[in-house]
């Protein structure tokens, strides 16, 4: 039957006419000899326009040939027909279908006709082109940022990893897709890592925790702030998870350190203040009282019995006044070492090259006595207690002039030199040096000689209480530093003190021996 017999309202194709879409039947050669009231109702053309070839008409420009030479050549072989094309509506306005056709065959399987649809796909096509242009603008974004990037599907299977994954890891992203990234995730934080992915995944909502992620450069681990945020459909279905993996090793080992340091602190705190509360009310009463009334009556034996006393009366009391003069001194020592942290004033910025030359003018006469010379390097500026860096300088080169070999004049050297981090750029602490040449002594009493009262030498020998490091290194604590030294007897001494450039807390003191500058690969 052809076209032109066929009439519109033929009851084989009554059923068409209930379909959404637009509905078409085609001879064997491809003439088109029906169409639905769709096809008339979109396009506003007749059904003469229509028939045989006419439905090319309304197709793009861009789409005809295509359309054609696809559709001949089903035709041809009998095959199904589908395609995506675009068709005017009677604005005059373009809109994609979806096109498809199935060859209806008799018993010998040759073809009777072709029964087809075009079903309107125009918003779905522009979703996905939206959708493909989103996808882009994502990746082009992703390929930039400095961060490790990562999306997953639904399900939580990661699906993309930005080239800085790669770059980081030294693993192809393909490796560690699906659930390959756990293999470069620090062995500790496997398990607290898939668990925080899993209940994400399973509540749908944002996830944030930590891990440390292998370095593929050296095998070291570093830590890594994960974020993690579900995208949404219009239903509130998650389509995929987008997140970012950020290095926060830095920060972390920097938060660590200080959470430390304030434990440490806290502890030392409270039992120095309990040391210092019993020994100030024991200084200032217990023993400066009697102190006071054994020199006052020790005065008045010299005013009045001195002649009655006889040589050897007046050497036992020459005796016992001595006994008093030190006896006091070591009392006002200890309360100098009690005051460190209870009196210390606020810090502020302080030049040490300021108070180095301002203590080497004041030691001008011992080196003078002991024919010694004091050369001071570049000094930097800190934050400090001014009062106290004074005492500490004074202390250290003071011991360095006083203990000298006898054979030669002292020589003392103070230095300075910066402290850097991992990032090499910004120091974080600045180390003192003073060294001498002076008699040295065993490195196995170097915890001793820091501790309060203890000596190495007798009065005899070397004047002094035995405080004077013990208050260095009272004051060095209060800086959030550490002091050590390096000796051998004869050949000279090196204390080294490391002073941050921002202290924790002034009113806290610190020892902390275990502290160091380095980096530590493992993450450990």
């Amino acid at each position: 039957m052809t076209a032109d017999l066929l009439p519109d309202s033929d009851a084989r194709y009554t059923f068409a006419e209930a379909f959404p879409q637009i509905v078409w039947v085609a001879q064997p050669d491809g003439r088109l000899i029906y169409f639905n009231h769709r096809w008339y109702e979109y396009t506003g053309i007749s059904r003469e326009e229509s028939l045989r070839d006419g439905w090319t008409g309304p197709l793009h420009p861009d789409d005809r040939d295509r359309s054609v030479k696809l559709w001949r050549a089903a035709t041809k072989k009998g095959k199904t027909y589908e395609i995506e094309y675009r068709f005017r509506n009677a604005d005059g306005v373009y809109r994609w279908f979806l096109g498809r056709a199935l060859p209806q065959r008799d018993d010998q399987g040759a073809v009777l006709q072709w029964i087809g649809t075009c079903t309107d796909v125009d918003d779905q096509k522009r979703a996905q082109e939206q959708l493909a242009h989103s996808e882009r603008r994502f990746r082009g974004l992703a390929e930039t940022i400095p961060q490790m990037v990562w999306t997953t599907s639904p399900q939580g299977n990661v699906t993309y990893l930005n080239p800085r994954w790669s770059e980081y890891t030294g693993t192809p992203p393909e490796q560690s897709l699906d659930w390959g990234w756990v293999e470069v995730i620090h062995p500790q934080d496997r398990e607290s890592s898939v668990q925080h992915w899993t209940t994400a995944v399973e509540t749908r909502q944002p996830v944030e925790f930590e891990h440390r992620i292998r370095r593929g450069s050296d095998g070291s681990y570093r830590w890594h702030l994960v974020r993690g945020l579900p995208i949404l459909d219009d239903h509130d279905a998650v389509t995929q998870w987008i997140g970012t993996c950020t290095d926060i090793d830095d920060q972390k080992r920097q938060a660590e350190l200080l959470e430390r340091l304030v434990w440490e602190q806290t502890s030392e705190l409270r039992r120095s203040n309990f040391d210092l509360e019993q020994f100030a009310s024991v200084a200032s009463h217990d023993l400066q009282e009697p102190l006071r009334k054994i020199q006052a009556f020790s005065d008045r034996l010299q005013v009045k019995c001195a002649p009655a006393l006889g040589e050897q009366g007046k050497e036992y009391l020459e005796r016992i006044v001595n006994a008093v003069a030190r006896m006091r001194t070591l009392i006002n020592d200890l309360l100098a070492f009690s005051r460190i942290t209870l009196k210390g004033q606020p810090f502020a910025r302080v030049d040490l090259q300021a108070v180095a030359r301002e203590v080497v003018s004041d030691l001008e006469i011992l080196i003078q006595q002991s024919a010694g010379r004091v050369e001071v390097g570049p000094m930097p500026t800190i934050q400090a207690d001014p009062l106290q860096m004074r005492q500490l300088f004074q202390n250290l080169i003071g011991n360095a002039l006083k203990f000298h070999r006898p054979d030669a004049p002292p020589v003392v050297r103070v230095s300075a030199f910066e402290v850097f981090g991992e990032d090499k750029k910004n120091p974080i602490a600045f180390e003192l040096r003073f060294a001498d040449d002076g008699i040295g002594f065993e490195e196995i009493y170097l915890e001793r000689i820091f501790q309060v009262f203890q000596r190495l030498h007798g009065r005899s020998e070397y004047d002094g209480t035995g405080m004077g490091l013990a208050i260095c290194r009272k004051i060095v604590e209060r800086h959030s530093g550490r002091i050590t030294a390096t000796s051998e007897p004869g050949k000279g001494s090196t204390f080294s003190i490391t002073l941050p450039v921002h202290p924790v807390n002034q009113e806290f003191s610190l020892h902390d021996t275990r502290t160091q500058a380095d980096h530590d690969p493992d993450g450990r």
